[in-house]
């Protein structure tokens, strides 16, 4: 907390919550994705304020996740991909990014596979297959 004295030679802004309606309407029209996207990315976000956790990394009003956070998943979201299992490994990979508690990984994860009605096999979140061509080690051969 700033000292008042420091507090003075500032302007301070408070701003209500966005409510989920406008939440899910400004992700459609500002990301320009699909409404039945932007709301179920609002159901999550709705469900991971609920739980508190014990690491400071969220300690804000809001547990796991914040209307910043719904934009960048969106517009990542928007640019490289397509489905409902591209949504929540996405989103699994911006949140559990700062976690380091397995267990509040875990919450992320259960969320997500609840409300988008996908199974995400975090063992394989880290592993892309490469196709012909694009091996990521050479025959030893060198351009």
């Amino acid at each position: 907390m700033l000292s008042r004295a420091f507090r003075n030679h500032f302007v301070e802004v408070h701003v209500d919550e966005i409510p989920e309606d406008k939440l899910s309407t400004i992700l459609d029209k500002r990301c320009k994705i699909s409404e039945s996207y932007a709301e179920k990315m609002v159901e999550v976000m709705k469900e991971l304020e609920l739980p508190r956790q014990n690491s400071k990394v969220f300690s804000g009003k809001h547990g796991f996740i914040i209307s910043r956070d719904l934009i960048r998943w969106a517009d990542h979201f928007r640019t490289f991909r397509n489905s409902y299992e591209d949504l929540a490994r996405d989103d699994y990979y911006l949140l559990t990014e700062r976690l380091r508690d397995e267990g509040e990984k875990k919450v992320v994860l259960i969320v997500l596979e609840k409300h988008l009605r996908v199974k995400l096999v975090r063992d394989n979140f880290y592993y892309q297959k490469l196709g012909a061509g694009n091996n990521v080690f050479s025959s030893g051969k060198h351009a």
